[in-house]
């Protein structure tokens, strides 16, 4: 693979252009979106059918991998919410987006498997618990609230929370005990790899 010839310096940059591309396409007035760069420090200059073609390419390439990595990388990098431009008086500008709320909830279940094989499990616990852990800082994700709407004290929260992270982030060797890798570190690195070999990224 020519390295000299990939558009993008990381799979970080690449997946960045892809999500960000994607998400102002419908967004924007045509004539904005020609006027400039959406991505100005990793597209390279990408805009209009190009910009969407090397979107769709690095989209593709996603799709390739597993199911649960698939909704890591899209937990990741797809935004947590859209603009709104509704009438309404109760508009705050954004709503959420369905697209993100979807793969939170996959990851969760994907979690009673992976993070709590055995113990009782409760949807609105575990996806808040998700939602933290991939960055939503709104009262919506907070663990302890969820927690008490579950009937659950605040001890079997923070066990439910420490389970699901050590899952995703993976934990260090300590006390004689192996380090375990994370499913998000796996992912990344599965479309890290994916993308070098497609030419798309250098390193």
């Amino acid at each position: 693979m020519n390295t000299e010839t990939a558009l993008f310096a990381s799979a970080h940059n690449a997946l960045l252009f892809a999500f960000n591309f994607s998400a102002q396409q419908y967004e924007r007035p045509m004539m904005n979106r020609m006027a400039d760069d959406p991505v100005k420090h990793v597209s390279k200059g990408l805009s209009g059918m190009d910009g969407a073609a090397q979107a769709g390419m690095i989209m593709s390439r996603i799709m390739m991998m597993a199911p649960l990595s698939q909704y890591i990388i899209f937990a990741h990098y797809a935004p947590m919410t859209l603009p709104c431009t509704c009438p309404r008086s109760c508009c705050a500008g954004s709503k959420p987006n369905e697209f993100w709320e979807a793969v939170i909830r996959e990851i969760g279940k994907a979690s009673v498997c992976g993070a709590t094989p055995g113990v009782l499990s409760y949807r609105v616990l575990r996806d808040a618990i998700v939602r933290k852990l991939f960055g939503d800082k709104s009262w919506k994700g907070d663990v302890l609230a969820a927690a008490e709407r579950c009937g659950l004290a605040e001890r079997r929260a923070y066990e439910h929370q420490a389970s699901i992270k050590r899952w995703l982030d993976g934990a260090k060797e300590r006390k004689g005990q192996p380090g375990t890798t994370g499913v998000r570190a796996i992912a990344h690195e599965h479309i890290s790899r994916i993308l070098i070999d497609s030419g798309i990224v250098s390193t």
